[in-house]
């Protein structure tokens, strides 16, 4: 039996203990009158033993691995190549060529290369207008509610799972605020990572939702020791994810999309301080993404509607408000 089975067979067995468990836990406090906890016993594991393909059932995600359409790549002036900062180019590069670190390419590896990328963009990134900052969070839990018609096939109804990284503008108790998912495999498995991604995407595109959040485009970044991959779900659920880039080839295209997401989540924040004046009216969000990504062929973020909601920015007591304009709905907070 290969090693890789032993260990799938290994993750099941502790997957299957740790439900079991859960379980117990719940109905004792239930039959004591306690408050169950937060992730229910009757939940599937997120894990990177789930499937694409029981992911896109379980929640009801709109993606087709073999279809070009559903491709992400950058375009126009965001496709440009972008360089990390001298002392992160130096950093990474000992780590990855220090003769001492040939044998140790797991996910720890892995997550100290990720440290060192969001620490360089973040530290570059231009959020001095910001009122508040995107945080970055470790080990955070997410649930997402499988759909109707598979919660009896699948015998649970929830999918949950504990994300590795995930940047937001509150703690780990707000899933709502939360717009970025980052997920570390060992060497060869980034892909092993897009069922999970997923997963947690779903869930907080479904906090974000329940909260009246008026962006619910969210992004996710997957990465191993060479190989990164980035993935949109949009409002209509759909997934759109990169090619495989490798960093010996492609570091500039990867800089240039954790950029681009992290310039994302800050502008589609209602928490920051625009460039626009006060008041202006600014470009639907759904345009920004159709002008700057390209996913697939012909495919738009309104997915055909005519007349999409435009954005108004109003500052209350010195804070700035991402608000529908009056003739479309309500304020998002």
């Amino acid at each position: 039996m290969s090693s890789e089975r032993v260990e799938s067979l290994t993750k099941g067995l502790i997957e299957s203990l740790d439900a079991l468990q859960s379980a117990l836990k719940n109905a004792f406090k239930q039959a004591s009158g306690q408050e169950p906890d937060r992730v229910p016993a009757y939940y599937k594991k997120a894990t990177s033993t789930l499937s694409v393909g029981e992911v896109k059932n379980l929640l009801g995600i709109d993606y087709d691995v073999n279809d070009p359409a559903y491709i992400l790549t950058l375009k126009g002036d965001e496709a440009k190549d972008v360089q990390l900062s001298s002392w992160c180019v130096e950093a990474m590069s000992k780590l990855m060529k220090a003769r001492h670190y040939q044998l140790y390419r797991g996910e720890p590896f892995s997550r100290i290369l990720i440290d060192l990328l969001l620490c360089d963009r973040l530290l570059c990134l231009d959020d001095s207008k910001a009122n508040n900052f995107l945080q970055v969070l470790a080990e955070v839990d997410i649930r997402a509610e499988i759909i109707d018609d598979q919660k009896g096939q699948s015998k649970a109804g929830y999918v949950a799972g504990r994300a590795d990284y995930a940047l937001g503008y509150k703690g780990e108790k707000y899933p709502e605020a939360i717009l970025i998912i980052v997920e570390a495999k060992k060497e060869g498995c980034c892909a092993m990572a897009i069922p999970q991604t997923l997963c947690y995407l779903a869930g907080l595109q479904d906090a974000r939702k329940k909260a009246g959040k008026l962006n619910v485009d969210l992004f996710g970044m997957m990465a191993d020791t060479n190989e990164y991959r980035f993935v949109l779900l949009d409002r209509e659920r759909r997934a759109f994810i990169s090619e495989p880039l490798l960093w010996a080839t492609r570091s500039g295209q990867i800089v240039a999309l954790v950029d681009y997401i992290l310039r994302s989540a800050i502008s589609s924040s209602p928490h920051t301080t625009p460039i626009k004046t006060k008041n202006r009216r600014i470009t639907n969000y759904d345009d920004h993404l159709d002008k700057t990504l390209q996913r697939g062929a012909g495919t738009s973020a309104r997915g055909g509607e005519e007349d999409p909601d435009e954005y108004d920015i109003i500052v209350e007591h010195g804070i700035s408000k991402l608000v529908i304009s009056p003739s479309t709905g309500a304020m998002e907070e």
